[in-house]
């Protein structure tokens, strides 16, 4: 069989610590767990904020160019009901 790993020691607070984990471990402190946690919530909270601005400009660019269409269409409509209104005084029909 092969030799075990060399554990790499180091010298922390006046403790030895083993970099294969034990007793001596280190501990998270508060600051590192609110950013290991807060930074990735800050982050998707500022992915949805630009997909929802994103999908706004959207949305209100298809609304912009359906009234438009809309608004061309009514405009092809009356031009079409004054022109048969005119073929209908000229045929007396109206």
């Amino acid at each position: 069989m092969g030799r075990p790993p060399k554990v790499q020691k180091t010298k922390k607070r006046g403790k030895v610590c083993e970099a294969g984990g034990g007793e001596n471990e280190t501990q998270m402190t508060n600051a590192q767990l609110y950013l290991a946690v807060g930074v990735p919530i800050l982050f998707n909270g500022l992915l949805f904020v630009f997909g929802f601005t994103m999908l706004l400009t959207k949305v209100n660019h298809l609304e912009t160019k359906f009234d438009a269409n809309f608004n061309l269409l009514v405009g092809k409509l009356m031009e079409m009901d004054s022109r048969l209104s005119k073929v209908e005084s000229k045929l007396g029909i109206g």
